[in-house]
């Protein structure tokens, strides 16, 4: 399962660019703060429940179709018990591909690799803690997003976005998470 995954991540890599290449695409700088929902899938569902995620993305372009960015943030997944937590902080190297653009609004595909920092804890500090650990594993992501720049906002544009990661565990069955997320952007 693993080897299929990763294939398909390369594969995304070698295809992504070449699928869009000659679109025009508006390249400019800009940062970008979104909020969400993240939904655990898998194993990690098992445990954990939908939960919160916010992320900062600075992204700018390397020609007319393609752009690259950096992206962290922060998922805080809800518990099935009221004492643990997880927070996880994805940290990505971020390549961005325009499809179709128009005027006012340009979707995109997203592909990026990094690493995700797995906090997981107990609030209640008198019961015995068996999750008190942290661990890094290599993750990836494939997002599918719409911009949209209100001709009113020159300088400012709204973003709208599906992302799938999946951190990959040697020892045990992958982390997934499916993050829907709404943002707001400023052009530089």
């Amino acid at each position: 399962m693993k080897s299929g995954m990763t294939l398909i991540v390369i594969a995304s890599f070698v295809l992504l660019p070449a699928l869009v290449l000659g679109q025009s695409y508006q390249g400019v700088s800009h940062l970008l703060v979104t909020g969400g929902v993240s939904m655990p899938s898998g194993g990690l569902s098992d445990f954990w429940n939908a939960g919160p995620q916010g992320r900062l993305t600075v992204r700018f372009p390397l020609t007319s179709s393609i752009s690259a960015g950096l992206q962290g943030g922060i998922t805080g997944l809800r518990p099935d018990d009221d004492n643990s937590e997880l927070i996880q902080v994805p940290l990505r190297a971020m390549a961005y591909f325009p499809l179709a653009p128009e005027a006012s609004g340009t979707p995109y595909l997203a592909v990026g690799v990094g690493a995700t920092i797995n906090m997981f804890g107990c609030k209640d500090k008198e019961v015995t803690c068996y999750l008190d650990k942290t661990e890094t594993f290599f993750a990836y992501t494939a997002m599918f997003g719409y911009t949209i720049r209100p001709e009113a906002m020159a300088n400012a544009f709204f973003d709208f976005g599906v992302r799938y990661e999946q951190q990959l565990i040697n020892d045990r069955e992958d982390y997934r998470n499916l993050d829907l997320e709404i943002g707001i952007g400023l052009c530089f």
